[in-house]
């Protein structure tokens, strides 16, 4: 095997080369995620402030928000999915987080988190518009 030694040149070049070309998007995904992370928990919580505020002023803790779910029961729900996907320790750990395969998971579970606050949020608008 006499050409091992630049074989081993190249293939460490070509691992150099890809990952300095590949850091700085890598990097932006990474801040453009934090972002959208900070986005969606804001409204989240924004969106349990108004619920608490509504259940609060009415005394709604019992009421039906849906045929099958009280608000109480709805704001615990709320309240579990924050903390499941949308903690600061979950923050933490992304931002510390150098894995691709959790980044984009976590990019998949904010979409969802996304799209789930965006369908409370205009529910809340169509059947209650004093809540919003």
């Amino acid at each position: 095997m006499p050409y091992t030694t630049e074989i081993i040149i190249a293939a460490t070049i070509t691992v150099a080369a890809f990952l300095y070309f590949l850091r700085p998007k890598y990097k932006k995904e990474k801040l453009l995620l934090l972002t959208k992370y900070r986005r969606v928990r804001t409204k989240s919580l924004e969106i349990q402030d108004s619920i608490s505020k509504y259940i609060l002023t009415n005394d709604a803790l019992d009421d039906n928000f849906l045929p099958d779910l009280t608000y109480g029961q709805f704001m615990r729900k709320l309240k579990k999915a924050h903390s499941l996907y949308l903690s600061e320790k979950t923050y933490v750990k992304l931002k510390n987080s150098s894995n691709i395969f959790f980044l984009k998971k976590t990019g998949r579970l904010l979409d969802e988190q996304e799209k789930h606050l965006d369908d409370i949020e205009k529910k809340l608008l169509f059947e209650k518009p004093e809540i919003a």
